[in-house]
């Protein structure tokens, strides 16, 4: 059928009826049927094995027409209007109860639904794509915008099927039934009604379809029986009514199923996201799109629930893979730096050396640059590099702290008024856990350094320099760390790694001291002056104190000098030395101080 092939659905299926009941009346055995059609130029008896033929060709559109629009059904794009037509052809054709037809509808566009999860699951952002036969990585914006246009799709079918159900079978009030019903009427009324309200593709009789068929006017001669037929339609019965009950629960139904298949993909999408902007930005999306579309207030909520739940879930994981990098990435680059201090690498020298650091001689930045912004970078470059000499910032100390702080400050800015408060809530854990891990990382060094070589002596004066430039750093401010805690913590591992490093270097040049006295008092040098022993005693601990104690941080402005105690602790373990009884007197006046 020409309907059928145009999508016109109601039309193919009013033919079919139409063409049914004319075989009908043309097959049953009556004398007056007979008569009236003889009346008409027909001689039923004759062409009856004719229209025995077209009839049998005729009844196979049924199933054809039935089929295709059920399929029809999936088209999320289809209007209101369409729709109706489809279900009403259904109604008519299969004469299925309404309730069986809403069935068939849902079932449809759940098929339709899962269509476009898969697709979209198929298709969904993984970070890369193909180009030539190379992967190369997707840009942040063009994945952002890949799952907002799968949720975009998936949203829409859902929203599109329950406010097209809602328009076709629940009545608006009691004077102003569903669209259906208002069809269903329109086409049982005997006197025509006018219903301004009813689209006109809906105000179906057989006149007006056979007006609108080739060669209208050869269907004139048709009774007038036939030209007036119209379905019938018991408008009081079950099967041509439905309840807005029965309408709410198979909605409520379809929709949670909907949710669930919904969130189980978009779950998925979202773990692509890899900033708060990016998952912020969907989200808001999903905000704007939901204040246009006509749901209920709990199927809005029901969404509205479920997208800020993957939200909040993939906000906490990217806060947590963040954290986690962060405390990895300090991790490994104070384990290398170690490393190169016990490996005596070129590094170690200037790491042991922060004084000579200070006074290295920079040169200013070329004028050869030229003018405009490239001066201005050059000269911004020997600024910051000014700056890491005045504050001892050694290559490894600043590569160290730049990262951490670097990597602070890049959360900070990605999660600036995106935590809601129940992600602030779960995420002070992780930035205090965080915080913590820095600070057991460097305690964690300073334990193992027990062997008194001049290996650890390095790393030691590099961990009290570590703890001294972190104290200071605002890396925990960006990290909305609590102030007293970390730096009071930070204090006590600077006091640890100082008084260890104390320990080795006083013994050191105590051991040096002894091993070139002996042989000075068996010359017969005089005791009335320093020896050459204890200036070279002496310089040894200055040169140890300057690997240590080469800039002016706060933590030493507030407290002692550390020359000064290491001075202190060097007198009392030599007095200790040489007289014992008086020595540990002394030890214990200076431990007490």
């Amino acid at each position: 059928m020409a309907a059928s092939r145009e999508e016109k659905y109601l039309h193919a299926g009013w033919l079919f009826l139409l063409a049914r009941i004319i075989y009908q009346a043309l097959a049953r055995d009556d004398t007056e049927d007979e008569d009236d059609w003889t009346a008409h130029g027909i001689d039923v008896l004759e062409q009856f094995p004719l229209v025995q033929r077209q009839w049998d060709t005729v009844a196979q559109f049924r199933a054809q027409i039935t089929y295709k629009a059920t399929l029809s059904l999936r088209d999320s794009s289809s209007s209101l209007e369409d729709v109706c037509s489809i279900l009403l052809t259904l109604h008519l054709l299969e004469s299925r109860p309404l309730i069986d037809v809403l069935t068939i509808f849902l079932a449809q566009r759940a098929r339709s639904l899962q269509a476009i999860l898969s697709r979209s699951t198929k298709s969904a952002p993984n970070g890369s794509s193909s180009l030539n036969g190379g992967a190369f990585p997707k840009s942040k914006k063009a994945i952002t915008r890949e799952v907002r246009e799968g949720l975009e799709g998936v949203l829409d079918a859902i929203a599109s099927t329950v406010d097209v159900a809602r328009g076709v079978f629940c009545d608006r009030s009691h004077e102003d039934p569903s669209l259906l019903s208002r069809v269903l009427l329109f086409i049982q009324s005997d006197v025509p009604v006018t219903d301004t309200a009813l689209p006109p593709q809906l105000q179906m009789s057989t006149q007006h379809l056979l007006y609108t068929l080739p060669s209208a006017s050869h269907f004139a001669l048709l009774p007038s029986n036939i030209r007036s037929y119209k379905p019938y339609v018991d408008l009081a019965s079950a099967m041509s009514s439905l309840s807005s009950t029965q309408v709410t629960l198979r909605l409520s139904e379809w929709f949670s199923k909907a949710v669930t298949d919904l969130r189980r993909v978009a779950e998925g999408w979202f773990a692509e996201l890899r900033t708060l902007k990016d998952v912020w930005a969907v989200r808001s999306w999903f905000n704007d799109w939901l204040r246009a579309k006509k749901l209920e207030d709990r199927e809005g909520q029901e969404l509205a629930e479920v997208i800020g739940d993957i939200s909040h879930g993939q906000a906490l994981k990217i806060l947590r893979t963040a954290l986690s990098d962060l405390q990895d990435g300090f991790r490994d680059e104070l384990q290398h730096a170690l490393l190169q201090l016990r490996d005596g690498a070129n590094e170690a020298f200037v790491e042991s050396n922060p004084a000579k650091f200070l006074f290295q001689p920079l040169a200013p930045p070329s004028l050869d640059v030229g003018m405009g912004s490239s001066l201005i970078s050059a000269f911004r470059k020997y600024e910051s590099t000014l700056q890491r000499q005045v504050t001892s910032r050694t290559p490894l100390l600043h590569k160290i702290v730049c990262s951490l702080e670097n990597d602070a400050e890049a959360l900070q800015e990605d999660a600036e008024g995106k935590l809601t408060e129940n992600l602030r809530a779960a995420y002070v854990p992780l930035a205090e856990d965080c915080c913590k891990s820095v600070l057991a990382s460097i305690s964690s060094n300073i334990v193992k350094l027990t062997s008194g070589s001049d290996a650890d002596v390095r790393s030691l004066a590099f961990l009290s320099r570590l703890t001294e430039a972190l104290h200071a750093s605002p890396f925990r401010s960006y990290l909305k760390c609590q102030a007293e805690n970390f730096r009071g913590d930070m204090s006590e591992l600077h006091e640890q790694s100082v008084n260890q490093w104390r320990i080795f270097v006083v013994s050191a040049a105590l051991t040096n001291y002894q091993k070139t006295c002996q042989p000075l008092r068996s010359q017969g040098n005089s005791n009335a002056q320093p020896s050459w022993s204890l200036m070279q005693a002496l310089l040894s601990l200055s040169s140890s104190v300057h690997s240590i104690e080469a800039s002016a941080n706060p933590i030493r402005l507030r407290s002692r000098s550390i020359a000064e105690i290491t001075l202190r602790h060097f007198t009392a373990s030599l007095t200790n030395a040489v007289t014992p009884d008086r020595g540990a007197q002394k030890s214990d006046v200076i431990h007490k101080q």
